[in-house]
């Protein structure tokens, strides 16, 4: 196994355990927001603060799409690269490394927003959740760098013939006046 499959083998494991926590440290986030909100309620406090850390239902299914939908592709990945080690990095793996990239500092960025407008149980919850969606950015932002994508030209030499007209209209050549004519 040469240098670069381990060092990617080794980067996609740890995507896919950071990946992993991350998932579930979201549902435990959102399940102590959830019991954070009811004791309020039961309690008649004014609630002003987020009920979670993703702003709203829509953030959060963003981040469970997220987070279980690249927990799937990183897996596919791994598997791939342990069936065949000495493949190079295709294209649509590095698309993914750099969608990943950019859609989990997307979701850093929106939990780290909401920290200081969430309730002071779940902020520790929201800042762990913000720098493991970072983490995970960064494993993609290293596994792009560090993986090599040897672009290979091939030298085709082809030889080549002169060509001769090809019509499909009789042409005759008159040898006493070098006029080509064409009969229809």
């Amino acid at each position: 196994m040469s240098r670069s499959s381990a060092v990617s083998v080794t980067l996609k494991i740890l995507q896919l355990i950071t990946c992993v926590a991350a998932l579930i440290y979201k549902k435990l986030t959102d399940n102590r927001a959830r019991m954070t909100l009811r004791i309020n309620q039961k309690s008649l406090n004014e609630w002003k603060l987020l009920e979670n850390v993703n702003w709203s239902q829509e953030g959060s299914d963003f981040s469970i799409f997220t987070y279980a939908g690249y927990t799937f592709i990183i897996a596919v990945c791994l598997l791939e690269r342990f069936i065949n080690y000495r493949k190079i990095p295709s294209t649509t793996d590095t698309l993914f490394l750099r969608f990943g990239m950019i859609i989990f500092c997307l979701q850093g960025i929106m939990v780290f927003y909401t920290v200081e407008y969430v309730h002071e149980n779940i902020q520790l919850n929201a800042l762990v959740l913000g720098g493991l969606s970072f983490l995970v950015a960064i494993l993609f932002f290293l596994e792009d760098c560090c993986t090599t994508r040897s672009l290979r030209t091939d030298n085709k030499f082809m030889q080549t013939e002169t060509l001769k007209p090809i019509s499909s209209i009789p042409i005759k050549v008159s040898e006493d006046d070098d006029v080509l004519h064409t009969y229809v």
